[in-house]
C-alpha cells in the first residue's frame, strides 16, 4: 500500500510545534514555507493504519473576513440601512495571504487533509476556511481531530478516532458574522455621522454591537437604579453578653429591623425593664462545606475577576498561553463534570512534586479520588484543569503562574470531600423577644487548605444549658439606613451576561473589553463599573422610543439571537433564514427610529 501525504492544520502555530513534537517524538524536518511565523514541518506517522508522510502547519486565528462590496464601503455614498440588504463578501485577509499560499501549495501535494483546529464553533468555521483554501487541491478525504489539550494522550486518541468537520457548526458562525456586521454597520454609520461632532471627547466612532449594547445596559442599569435608590431608616435592638473569658457574645434579633421606630422604641424598653435573658433554644448540627464544582469557562473568569483582580479579557489571553504550551486543558468550555476517560488520580500524582501543592495531593492521593459532578456538558470539552506541572521559575509572567495556581488549586479541591463542621445556636427570651448567637467549629477543612480564595472561620460559643438565665451586659437600640444596590463588579457582570443569554463563554470577555475600549464604560480602581456619559446617553436613548416595544439596551433580542444560533448549529434552522429574519426585525426598529429622531436626539445632546 502506498504512502500517504497528509496535511495537518492547527489554528495557533504554538499548537502545531507541540503536536508536531509529540507524534514524532521530536524528529521532524523543516520544509519551505510561505510565512515566517507559520512554519511547515514534516514527519512519518501512521494514520488509521496507513503509513502517512506528515505535513504540518498551522493557520492564525480566522483566515477570512466578511465586508460590504465596494461600492458600499463610503459612509456618505449610501443611506445606512441599504446595509441590511447589501451584497456582502467573505475574502482572505492581506496579512494571511502568506498561509493561505501554503495550505494551496501543500494540499496540492496531499491525499489527506486533517484540521487540528480548537474544538468550538469558531474552529469549526475556521476549519472550513481551510477547505476552501485547499478547494482546487487533490485532497480525497477530510478529516476532523477532537482533542481537548495537547498532551500526548489526548492527541493520539484524536488520531486514533479522527472525525468529519461539522458545516453546521460554521454556518452558525457565519449567521453571527453576518448579523453583527449588518446590524453593527447600520446603527454604527447611523449614530456616528449624525453625532460624532455632538460628543466632547476623541471618540471617532460611536459603535453599535448587539451584544456590546445589551452589556453597557447591565452597567447602566444598576448605575441609574442607585442613582434613583431612596433610602429608607430602619431599628432593630442588639443583645451584647461579656463573657469571664472577655470573649463578647452578640445576638441578632430574629425581627431582624423594622422601619417603625415607635415599635422599636417601645420593644426595646420592655426589653430595659425585664433585662433577663432566659436560654429557651439549643441547636447543633453537622454541617458540610462543598467543595466548587470542576471550572468552566465563565466560572473561571468570574473568580479570577474576583480573586486574582484580574480582568477577564486577561485572563483568557493567559489561558490561551498557558494551553497552547501544554500546561492546561482547552480553556473554552461549559462543562463541569469530568468524564471517565480522565485519569484524575494520575493528575493528582503528577502534583505530589509541586513546591506550593504538592503536600495536599500528596495527602488526597492516598484516599479515594472523586470529583463532584456538575449538570452541565457540551460534549466538546472537559472541565479547565492543570495537564502539566509548572513551577514559577519556569512561568512567562506572575500573571501565567497566579492564573495556573488558581486553575491546579480549583482542580485539586473539586477532586476534595467536602469539609466538615458543627455549628451550634443559643437562642435567649428577653421579654418575650428572641435573640440567637451562632457558632462554628470546625472538624476537617478538607478542600479549604488548598483553596484560599474562600474561607471557612471557627467562632466558639460558650456551653449554654436548656433554662439557664443571665442579665445580658448591653441591650441596644441601633438605627441604620438601607442601601442601594452596589455597582456592579466583573463577576457581577459576567453573572448577568450568562443568566440573560448575552455572548458565549468564548466571547463574554470580548463584549466586557469594548465597552470600556469605546468609553462606553469604564473600571473603578475598586474595580467596579460606571457607565460615562456617553454610554448612559446610549442606554437612554435605545430605551426612550417605544413604537417596536423592543429596547436594544436589554437582553432578550440578543438572547433570542443567541437561541437560535444554537438551532443552527444543530441543523434545525437554516444560516439564511437567520440572517433574513433579524436583518427585517432591525430594519424595522432602524426606521421606527428614524420616525422618532428627536428623542434620540435628545438624549445624545
Amino acid at each position: 500500500m502506498s504512502v500517504l501525504n497528509v496535511l495537518n492544520v492547527a489554528e495557533k502555530p504554538s499548537v502545531a510545534k507541540g503536536i508536531t513534537n509529540l507524534l514524532s517524538n521530536g524528529s521532524f524536518k523543516r520544509e519551505t514555507s510561505h510565512s515566517k511565523t507559520n512554519p511547515v514541518t514534516s514527519f512519518r506517522y501512521n494514520l488509521l493504519d496507513r503509513s502517512c508522510n506528515m505535513y504540518f502547519t498551522s493557520v492564525r486565528g480566522h483566515l477570512t473576513n466578511l465586508d460590504f462590496t465596494k461600492e458600499y464601503a463610503k459612509w456618505n455614498e449610501c443611506s445606512p440601512d441599504v446595509l441590511f440588504t447589501a451584497p456582502i463578501r467573505s475574502f482572505v485577509s492581506p496579512n494571511c495571504k502568506d498561509i493561505e499560499k501554503n495550505l494551496k501549495e501543500y494540499s496540492k501535494i496531499c491525499d489527506w487533509l486533517v484540521l487540528w483546529l480548537d474544538c468550538d464553533r469558531e474552529g469549526e468555521a475556521i476549519a472550513y476556511e481551510v477547505i476552501d483554501s485547499c478547494a482546487s487541491s487533490r485532497v480525497k478525504e477530510i478529516y476532523r481531530a477532537i482533542f481537548s489539550a495537547v498532551t500526548k494522550f489526548d492527541i493520539k486518541n484524536a488520531c486514533r478516532n479522527l472525525s468529519r468537520p461539522n458545516k453546521n457548526l460554521a454556518l452558525a458562525v457565519n449567521a453571527r458574522q453576518e448579523i453583527d456586521l449588518r446590524i453593527g454597520s447600520v446603527f454604527t454609520r447611523f449614530m456616528t455621522m449624525r453625532y460624532k461632532h455632538r460628543i466632547n471627547n476623541d471618540t471617532k466612532v460611536i459603535s453599535y454591537g448587539p451584544c456590546q449594547l445589551p452589556t453597557l445596559g447591565f452597567v447602566a442599569d444598576r448605575f441609574f437604579e442607585r442613582e434613583n435608590f431612596v433610602s429608607e431608616k430602619f431599628w432593630y435592638i442588639s443583645v451584647e453578653h461579656k463573657l469571664q473569658s472577655g470573649q463578647t457574645l452578640t445576638f441578632k434579633w430574629d425581627r431582624s429591623r423594622l422601619f417603625d421606630q415607635n415599635a422599636v422604641e417601645i420593644i426595646h424598653e420592655e426589653c430595659k425593664r425585664k433585662p433577663e435573658a432566659l436560654v429557651c433554644g439549643l441547636d447543633k448540627k453537622l454541617t458540610r462545606k462543598y467543595p466548587p464544582l470542576p471550572a468552566t469557562t465563565i466560572q473561571m473568569n468570574k473568580d479570577v475577576t474576583k480573586y486574582l483582580k484580574m480582568s477577564s479579557h486577561r485572563a483568557m489571553s493567559l489561558a490561551e498561553d498557558l494551553y497552547n504550551q501544554g500546561y492546561i486543558s482547552y480553556p473554552r468550555t461549559e462543562t463541569n463534570v469530568f468524564p471517565e476517560t480522565i485519569d484524575l488520580k494520575s493528575l493528582v500524582n503528577m502534583f505530589t512534586s509541586h513546591s506550593l501543592l504538592g503536600d495536599y495531593a500528596s495527602k488526597i492521593s492516598n484516599g479515594t479520588i472523586a470529583a463532584r459532578k456538575g449538570k452541565c456538558n457540551d460534549n466538546a470539552h472537559p472541565p479547565i484543569h492543570p495537564v502539566k506541572l509548572l513551577e514559577a521559575t519556569n512561568a512567562m509572567s506572575k500573571e501565567h503562574y497566579d492564573l495556573y495556581l488558581y486553575i491546579s488549586r480549583h482542580f485539586l479541591a473539586s477532586l476534595s470531600p467536602p469539609a466538615i463542621g458543627y455549628e451550634s445556636s443559643v437562642s435567649i427570651d428577653i421579654a418575650g423577644e428572641i435573640f440567637t448567637a451562632k457558632g462554628t467549629m470546625i472538624h476537617d477543612l478538607s478542600w479549604f487548605q488548598v483553596y484560599p480564595y474562600d474561607k471557612w472561620s471557627e467562632k466558639s460559643l460558650p456551653l449554654f444549658k436548656q433554662g439557664d438565665k443571665f442579665f445580658p451586659t448591653e441591650i441596644k437600640l441601633i438605627n441604620g439606613e438601607t442601601s442601594p444596590p452596589p455597582l456592579l463588579t466583573e463577576s457581577d457582570l459576567i453573572d448577568l451576561m450568562c443568566k440573560n443569554g448575552i455572548g458565549t463563554d468564548a466571547t463574554m470577555h470580548e463584549h466586557i473589553k469594548k465597552i470600556i475600549d469605546r468609553n462606553y464604560a469604564i473600571k473603578s480602581d475598586n474595580m467596579y463599573f460606571l457607565p460615562t456619559k456617553l454610554g448612559q446617553s446610549l442606554v437612554k436613548a435605545f430605551a426612550g422610543y417605544a413604537t417596536t416595544g423592543l429596547d436594544l439596551s436589554k437582553p432578550m433580542l440578543r438572547a433570542k439571537m443567541e437561541s437560535d444560533m444554537d438551532l443552527v448549529a444543530q441543523g434545525h434552522l437554516k444560516k439564511e433564514q437567520v440572517v433574513t429574519t433579524y436583518s427585517k426585525l432591525m430594519s424595522k426598529i432602524y426606521r421606527s427610529i428614524q420616525m422618532e429622531i428627536g428623542v434620540f436626539d435628545d438624549f445624545m445632546h
